[in-house]
């Protein structure tokens, strides 16, 4: 069989495909040709996949955004023997406007894609290094089906506390935690469910007996109940989740990677995630040697740091994984941000905490660094604006004079941007992201030494 590639833009419910036996000269040109140039359209079911596959082609190349949609296509592919390629979306925007082709536009897209299955077909380093079914995938999966549980059992426990505060107000906020046999006592017992005790608590039966709601009237509603039952099967949904993360991450290729994360305190959901970004660890080599390696991991996993500049103006903005991001700050947060309650279990841990403690020391140990910081830059800004509008018109001498009049005006003036408040958040902000960046780095070098120790 020729080689045939398809680009294929993919949509909610169809895709957009473009079929070409070789790469056109002048894309723009081969675009905007009626008679040769032939996008299809096909819809996500029997009779249409099968249409899809009549085509002939050896070669799919799509993007990863959207990949709930895209998934089922690549699998089609993939058990039909054609191979999968992935194109990076930033790559492909790059690539399309480069040839001149039209922007916000399916036919254009998969034409692009089709393009560059023909281009960099041999160049593995042009395609993300991704398979939408491997067991990184299954990580992945899991992690954000976490996400979506923990979001949906925020929400309805927030509204079954409410509901408790007038008709059982002594538990509405208790803090009830995971029993031995999985469940969590108070809505195992607000749902009515059966559970598997060798000795029956009746814990919240006799709380409910003295319960002033009940005193007075009041019973649990049906609504309560139903949230309960919710939040119960939520909870059991997540512990199953959990369960097999844990035995998937029991396997030898990965038993490194858990051990080292493990050490650092990261709950289950983290080495997950840590996994499905970052596995294996030597895809980040490269020829400039170690600290570009270790910024690619940084940057994988959301801290790392690129550059926008334009005209006189540069400023720098965080990259990669947001999820990334947020997790490793919310496990500083809760430890070396807790240091009060929170005790070191390893030199790891150690580290952290001394970095944290340097951190602190190093921002004056108090908000007020931040503020202090804010009204120099208020100040600074407004002498710039300055600048601009009347420097051209003034000279040197005249200049200087007025900056020396406004600056002294401007040092009386107290710039109240934030309230005490906002600034100690906005200072603990700040001190947990850089020891989050420490925490990344201080990971990338132990897994270094544990998969690659040094002879």
């Amino acid at each position: 069989m020729n080689k045939k590639i398809c680009g294929a833009d993919v949509c909610k419910a169809k895709i957009v495909a473009v079929f070409l036996d070789e790469k056109p000269e002048n894309l723009k040109a081969f675009f905007s040709d009626t008679e040769k140039f032939q996008a299809y359209e096909f819809e996500l079911d029997q009779k249409n996949v099968t249409q899809w596959l009549a085509q002939g082609f050896s070669e799919l190349v799509l993007e990863p955004t959207g990949i709930n949609y895209s998934w089922l296509w690549a699998e089609i592919a993939t058990q039909n023997g054609i191979r999968v390629r992935w194109a990076d979306h930033k790559s492909t925007r790059h690539y399309r406007e480069s040839h001149k082709l039209p922007d916000k536009n399916d036919k254009a897209d998969a034409l692009a894609l089709a393009a560059i299955g023909w281009e960099f077909g041999e160049d593995d380093d042009y395609f993300l290094k991704y398979c939408h079914n491997d067991d990184l995938s299954f990580f992945r999966d899991a992690v954000l089906q976490l996400e979506c549980i923990e979001a949906a059992c925020t929400r309805l426990i927030n509204r079954a506390r409410l509901q408790l505060c007038r008709e059982f107000p002594e538990v509405a906020f208790s803090n009830s935690k995971e029993a031995t046999d999985g469940e969590i006592p108070l809505w195992a017992w607000l749902a009515g469910a059966e559970r598997k005790l060798k000795i029956k608590s009746s814990t919240h039966d006799n709380k409910w007996a003295k319960s002033v709601g009940k005193a007075y009237g009041q019973e649990i509603s049906d609504f309560t109940r139903f949230l309960a039952q919710q939040i119960r099967t939520l909870k059991l949904e997540e512990e199953r989740i959990l369960k097999d993360l844990k035995k998937r991450m029991r396997s030898p290729e990965f038993m490194p990677y858990q051990k080292v994360m493990t050490a650092f305190g990261f709950n289950v959901k983290l080495q997950a995630l840590v996994i499905a970004l970052c596995y294996p660890i030597d895809r980040f080599f490269t020829p400039k040697g170690f600290r570009a390696a270790r910024a690619k991991f940084k940057q994988r996993l959301g801290f790392g740091r690129i550059e926008e500049s334009y005209g006189d103006k540069k400023k720098t903005k965080v990259s990669g994984s947001a999820l990334g991001r947020e997790f490793v700050n919310h496990l500083i947060s809760r430890t070396c941000g807790n240091s009060k309650k929170w005790v070191p279990k390893n030199h790891y841990q150690d580290r952290l905490l001394d970095y944290y403690n340097f951190t602190v020391k190093k921002w004056c140990g108090s908000p007020e660094a931040i503020k202090a910081k804010q009204d120099q830059e208020e100040k600074d800004k407004l002498m710039r604006d300055i600048k601009d509008q009347m420097g051209a018109k003034l000279s040197k001498e005249q200049m200087a004079q007025i900056e020396e009049i406004v600056r002294g005006k401007v040092k009386e003036v107290k710039v109240e941007k934030l309230t005490s408040n906002q600034a100690k958040k906005k200072w603990q902000r700040l001190i947990n992201s850089r020891v989050a960046a420490k925490c990344v780095e201080m990971l990338w070098q132990a897994l270094m030494d544990e998969i690659y120790p040094k002879a």
